[in-house]
């Protein structure tokens, strides 16, 4: 029995996302319909040649594929080198006619750069001093060992070898496709585009106008060829690196309700995105400052594991303080990674002393992870602050008037049982 309009929308926007794109291929008729009807996905994974939607990955490379040692017309690599060099032929990045790298300096970070570098000419002069000891060597152990160190390094040295001698492109012995790989399927085209242009076009032949994402997970590792202008809803973001530009590249048709920033060590994150305000629970391992810290608005911040400048023991008096003087809504809720208990303990203390600040009987019971809690109360009838030491956190909530005095009285009760 055949689908009316309304049952084929109800049944294309609750597929599974992977038979649809599929069906999407094999029925062209249906795309007209399909535009308006958003696409449900529960895990979507971002880096910047590979899409990954649900347990099916949709990826791009370069394939480095060999001409035929019959043709004269080209120049002969040596087979040692050609061996090696088949056991790696993907490349996650573009390059020139000679196989190296082409991209602008700006988007390879400098250390990336230097150490890319420093491993062509060690491999430069291993692969001559190879092959100056292999003129003279007589042992045939040896002389295998220097032929594998040969094909070793000449593997990476050739390609810049071939620039050296200016070999044109119709000489060259190898060239490049496009390969994608579709989950057990494969496909290769010419190789007339860059890889960021391919993506896009991945992008628009995979994804429809409309996406409701459950989990959406950026691994921007430089170059990012992101730039999704569709309606995009999503309920959980994680990124790793490069934060401001993968938050830059979507635009969210509504807050997210979990942004989580696992930065690197160095990474100054932009704290200030219009995207990362408006998420209702952050989860941040960056780089932050008592300032950044004082700016958040958001209702839920997690501070995991915190590195470079940043300080509980700058950052928690300063931020008590503030709220004293502009309380928050009730609910508002900060938690930092410490654990140090020595130290946490005497900033306990600290916070114990500010005025209106009293300190709750907590159990010292063995089932008990709260170490400490501390109540200040507030010149206004509505809500308290309160701050706890529990398991390896520190945290800050505002809490409705009496919050405190209920925890106390079941804590007392739990005492005297």
């Amino acid at each position: 029995m055949p689908l009316t309009y309304l049952s084929s929308k109800s049944v294309l926007q609750f597929i599974d996302p992977n038979l649809r794109i599929e069906f999407r291929q094999r029925c062209p008729g249906i795309r007209s319909t399909e535009k308006s009807i958003p696409m449900r996905i529960d895990e979507v994974q971002l880096t910047p040649t590979m899409i990954r939607i649900n347990k099916k990955t949709y990826r791009l490379c370069l394939y480095e594929c060999y001409r035929e040692d019959s043709d004269l017309t080209v120049d002969k690599m040596p087979e040692g080198i050609r061996n090696v060099r088949k056991m790696s032929r993907e490349r996650d990045h573009d390059v020139d006619h000679y196989g190296i790298r082409d991209q602008p300096e700006a988007t390879i970070r400098f250390v990336e750069r230097l150490r890319q570098d420093l491993d062509i000419e060690h491999s430069k002069d291993m692969y001559y001093k190879a092959k100056q000891l292999l003129s003279i060597e007589t042992n045939p152990v040896e002389m295998k060992a220097l032929e594998e160190r040969i094909n070793h390094y000449g593997s990476i040295y050739y390609p810049y070898l071939l620039r050296e001698k200016e070999t044109p492109r119709y000489r060259m012995p190898y060239f490049y496709f496009i390969k994608l790989v579709a989950g057990e399927r494969t496909e290769v085209v010419q190789y007339s585009k860059t890889l960021g242009d391919a993506l896009k076009y991945l992008l628009k032949k995979i994804f429809v106008d409309n996406l409701v994402i459950r989990t959406l997970e950026i691994k921007p590792t430089a170059p990012f060829y992101y730039s999704i202008p569709y309606n995009l809803s999503v309920c959980n973001l994680k990124i790793t690196q490069q934060t401001s530009t993968a938050l830059n590249a979507f635009f969210f048709s509504s807050p997210l309700q979990k942004l989580e920033i696992l930065a690197h060590p160095r990474e100054i994150v932009d704290y200030s995105n219009p995207t990362l305000k408006d998420a209702r629970i952050v989860v941040s391992t960056g780089v932050v400052t008592r300032e950044h810290v004082e700016s958040f608005i958001n209702r839920r911040v997690i501070f995991s594991n915190p590195i470079g400048d940043f300080s509980v023991l700058d950052v928690l008096p300063c931020l008590v303080k503030k709220w004293i003087s502009v309380t928050p809504n009730i609910g508002t809720h900060f938690s930092f990674s410490h654990r140090d208990c020595c130290s946490a303990d005497w900033l306990m203390r600290g916070v114990g002393r500010v005025d209106g600040a009293r300190k709750c009987r907590i159990p010292e019971g063995r089932n008990s992870d709260c170490r400490v809690y501390i109540t200040i109360e507030l010149s206004n009838e509505e809500s308290e602050i309160n701050v706890f030491y529990e398991g390896d956190d520190i945290h800050v909530k505002v809490y409705q008037k009496g919050h405190a005095m209920s925890v106390e009285m079941d804590n007392v009760l739990q005492l005297n049982q």
